[in-house]
């Protein structure tokens, strides 16, 4: 067979269908075929591993995809950094290469993996019933551009030799046959996804006022557990009938509405899964501290020179001014000044006043000023002008800031703690490394274990205890006892979020995707770092009636409750309304706390770089709180003169809600949205939001269509995870 690569250089226009794929699309459907299915591994080579309409895998089949993709993937990787660093080595910058972005995303697991090959499958197999293609000029072209158009046909050969642990599968025809059905799956997706690549003009407006819309409301709070005492006790018939519907449903289940995450309204009976996670932490508070000492006197000396105007200024400004006012008015036995010297010392002040704001400025400012005083006519005895020249020599002169010896412990902090985010950095994402490649080994001996129906290899020690490699890297390992999602997402573990994706909390992780001993590295708000794995995983169950007998009471009463507080805030709303009171007038003499929110949106992006990169999430309205959709729908619809009552997400608050301000009128937020809507990252995301939904729809529907068996997916992924 003749090798592919004789068209690499012949053919590098030849890709054009492929080069035109838009880079959204590569990432969607693995988010969502990951959230359809659950975890990798087979009982058995000939194992059924799932089908779907002209097609199966088995799980000796989904093996060979499985190395091959990572394969592919150490291949693609290679390439791309060689042709940038050649790029970089001739003096240029690299550029994101004009094709599809086929590399998995750096903390992928398993799963995910296992997954994106089922999907690549169904769709390379879609894309041939609808006669498409992919040949060998279009693998050379796109291998050409990934590599930035700077790597040839050896050094794609050197690269294959270096992949050594696939020795036996690195050849020509292996490598393009799986960038063929790759490329074949991104070239469909692309097809059915064309017709949702643009979002209507009503719905950016919508979205505009979701993001910039902002109101404060008032509101009185009648807590639920207030009128529980008001339930009586339920019939035996109620509470089975109660437990039955609600017995599948953990106790403390969350969920996750618009990108936040809020306890659930519904009540459950089941004992939750729980987790047990170790983890190695970067604390930044503690090594800014040990970095103290590192800090040097020429380093603190070099960073208040650089700072001085912008940190270090005397905050004086008015009373140097006063000084030089009272200095410039000549001294009279008499209260009355001649008109010339009360303008002499106004223009004095000003210049002064100016000197003290703008430091940087002095010199032009006394440039400006000497030559003005000396074309003015003089007269006897009025020094004015001369008074105005000296004052401005004097008072660039008298520019103070706060000595060094004062502030040098505060720049010491700051040059530590700069310090120490950076290696901090540097040493966890060392660590992630080290520990994701044992992983890896352990993950692929792990599958053909389970593949070969053979004993589970041990796991290795490095992965067991983080102790040894805390030591080693000077970091403090902790571990948690077995955890629920909702104990978890309440520690500061819990909430830390992924820091390759910027989107997933380590809850989110624990709970859905991320393997025994696959190592996340998560960073909070805060700036800690925490590389994690999780070593236990207990799963659910559902426990007897009697078991839980009091909780279903109690829940049950709690239930019923929130009802009663609902029809009391109907009630309060209605009186409320008709008396065209304020809330806090109409509330005055009751026993119902009163309070204004703080002006929200219906959709907020957040403020810190972590927070930005999560994307759209909905909104809150502090103190109010858990507030979910319906809350955004009714409180946004709101009249000046209405008064409505609704119950909070979770349903253990009732409010009663009267529009106190909004920030902006429809015609303000139409001018804004016409000028400043283009131009909008929040509006670039909602965009993208609505595009990958709509993307997500079309992708589901294919799966339907297919009619893909994701228990049979489901269950196989569970048996190879240990559930």
């Amino acid at each position: 067979m003749a090798s592919p690569f004789r068209f690499f250089r012949k053919h590098q226009k030849a890709f054009l269908v492929v080069a035109g794929v838009l880079a959204m699309f590569i990432f969607v459907f693995a988010d969502l075929f990951t959230s359809l299915v659950g975890r990798p591994g087979g009982r058995s080579p000939n194992t059924v591993v799932t089908s779907w309409d002209g097609g199966k895998l088995t799980a000796r089949e989904m093996n060979m995809l499985y190395q091959r993709r990572l394969f592919l993937n150490e291949f693609l990787s290679n390439l791309l950094q060689l042709g940038q660093y050649r790029v970089e080595a001739g003096g240029g910058t690299p550029t994101q290469p004009n094709v599809p972005n086929l590399l998995l995303n750096r903390n992928v697991n398993s799963n995910y993996v296992v997954t994106q090959c089922v999907s690549d499958r169904i769709f390379a197999d879609q894309a041939k019933e609808a006669g498409m293609a992919i040949s060998d000029d279009m693998i050379n072209h796109y291998m050409y551009e990934l590599g930035s158009r700077q790597v040839g046909d050896q050094d794609i050969g050197n690269i294959l030799k270096s992949i050594r642990q696939f020795d036996e599968r690195t050849s020509e025809e292996f490598l393009f046959q799986g960038l063929r059905e790759l490329l074949l799956g991104k070239l469909y997706e692309s097809s059915v996804n064309g017709s949702v690549v643009s979002v209507p003009p009503e719905q950016l407006w919508e979205d505009w006022l979701k993001i910039n819309d902002r109101i404060s409301l008032e509101a009185a709070v009648l807590p639920v557990e207030n009128f529980v005492s008001e339930v009586p006790e339920p019939a035996e018939g109620q509470l089975i009938s109660f437990f039955e519907q609600n017995k599948n449903r953990p106790n403390d289940s969350m969920v996750r509405m618009g990108g936040a995450i809020m306890p659930s309204p519904e009540p459950g009976f089941r004992i939750p899964r729980k987790v047990k996670l170790i983890y190695l932490l970067g604390d930044v508070t503690a090594w800014t501290q040990e970095l103290l000492p590192t800090v040097t006197d020429e380093e603190i000396a070099d960073y208040y020179e650089r700072n001085k105007r912008s940190q270090f200024v005397k905050m004086a400004s008015e009373t140097v001014a006063v000084e030089a006012e009272d200095e410039e008015s000549p001294s009279s036995d008499t209260e009355e000044e001649s008109a010339d010297d009360q303008e002499s010392s106004v223009d004095s002040t000003e210049v002064d006043g100016t000197e003290s704001d703008e430091s940087d400025d002095q010199a032009d400012v006394s440039a400006e000023a000497e030559p003005t005083s000396e074309t003015q006519p003089e007269a006897d005895g009025d020094e004015s002008n001369t008074d105005l020249v000296v004052e401005e020599e004097e008072t660039e002169d008298e520019v103070e800031y706060e000595p060094l010896e004062k502030v040098s412990d505060e720049i010491r902090n700051l040059l530590a703690n700069d310090k120490a985010v950076l290696e901090l950095k540097g040493l966890m994402e060392s660590a992630y490394g080290d520990l994701t490649t044992v992983y890896n080994r352990y993950g692929g001996d792990l599958i053909e274990a389970r593949s070969d129906e053979l004993e589970p290899p041990p796991v290795p020690p490095r992965l067991a205890n983080l102790s040894t490699m805390a030591k080693e890297k000077k970091l403090v390992s902790e571990e948690t006892v077995p955890l629920s999602a909702r104990e978890l997402a309440e520690t500061l573990v819990g909430r830390a979020v992924d820091s390759q994706t910027g989107k997933k909390t380590v809850t989110q992780a624990a709970f859905t995707d991320l393997r025994l001993y696959e190592p996340l590295l998560a960073q909070d708000l805060d700036g800690y770092w925490y590389l994690v794995l999780k070593t236990e995983d207990n799963p659910s169950r559902i426990p007897e009636l009697e078991e839980v007998h009091e909780e279903v009471v109690a829940a049950w009463k709690r239930t019923e409750a929130a009802k009663l507080a609902l029809a009391k805030g109907e009630e309060l709303a209605k009186e409320a309304q008709e008396s065209g009171k304020s809330l806090e007038a109409f509330f005055a003499d009751s026993k119902y706390e009163i309070t204004t929110t703080d002006l929200f949106s219906w959709i907020n992006f957040g403020s810190t770089p972590i927070e930005l990169q999560r994307g759209p999430r909905i909104g809150d309205a502090p103190p109010l709180s858990p507030v979910g959709n319906n809350f955004m729908i009714r409180a946004f619809e709101l009249k000046p003169e209405s008064v409505i009552s609704l119950l909070n997400f979770d349903h253990s608050d009732a409010y009663v809600l009267k529009l106190a301000t909004r920030e902006r009128t429809e015609e303000e937020l139409r001018a804004a949205f016409l000028s400043e809507a283009n131009s909008s990252q929040a509006m670039r995301a909602m965009v993208n939001n609505r595009i990958q939904g709509a993307m997500q729809i079309l992708q589901n529907q294919i799966l339907q269509r297919v009619k893909l068996d994701r228990q049979s997916l489901q269950n196989y992924l569970r048996a190879n995870s240990g559930e």
